[in-house]
C-alpha cells in the first residue's frame, strides 16, 4: 500500500514547543518533525500574539522554521480552521538544514500588509 505523506513548514505558534494558541502540541502528537527549514519570505508582527509571513521583496528575505510530514489528510481541515482566513495555504520550495530541497505547504498571511508592521527577526 502507498502511503501519502504531506510536508508542512511552520515559523510561529505552530512550531515545537509553542503554547501559544494550543495547536503546536496538536502537531507533535500527529506529525514528525523533521528539522530546521528555510524558506524565502518576510515576517511581520500582523498581531501581538503571532507573525505573518509574506512574499520576499528581495533575494535576501528568508526565514527561518520548521519542517513536519505527516500522513493524516484530516488534520488539513483543522490546520486551516487554526489559521482562519487571514492566511492562505501554498506550496512553496523549502530548504532543509542538510540543504535538500523539498516542496512543501506553508502558510502565508493573506491580509494586507502595511508598513507599520514591524518585521520580526527569526
Amino acid at each position: 500500500m502507498h502511503r501519502v505523506t504531506e510536508l508542512l513548514f511552520v515559523y510561529g505558534t505552530l512550531r515545537r514547543g509553542s503554547t501559544r494558541g494550543g495547536f503546536a502540541a496538536r502537531l507533535e502528537a500527529e506529525a514528525a518533525w523533521l528539522g530546521a527549514a528555510r524558506v524565502r519570505g518576510r515576517l511581520y508582527q500582523v498581531h501581538a500574539e503571532y507573525p505573518g509571513l509574506a512574499e520576499p521583496k528581495t533575494e535576501s528575505d528568508w526565514i527561518t522554521g520548521e519542517m513536519w510530514e505527516f500522513m493524516h489528510p484530516a488534520l488539513w481541515a483543522a490546520l486551516d480552521e487554526y489559521e482562519g482566513a487571514e492566511y492562505v495555504r501554498v506550496r512553496r520550495p523549502v530548504i532543509m538544514a542538510n540543504g535538500e530541497q523539498r516542496e512543501a505547504w506553508l502558510y502565508l498571511y493573506a491580509s494586507k500588509i502595511t508598513t507599520a508592521m514591524a518585521i520580526v527577526a527569526v
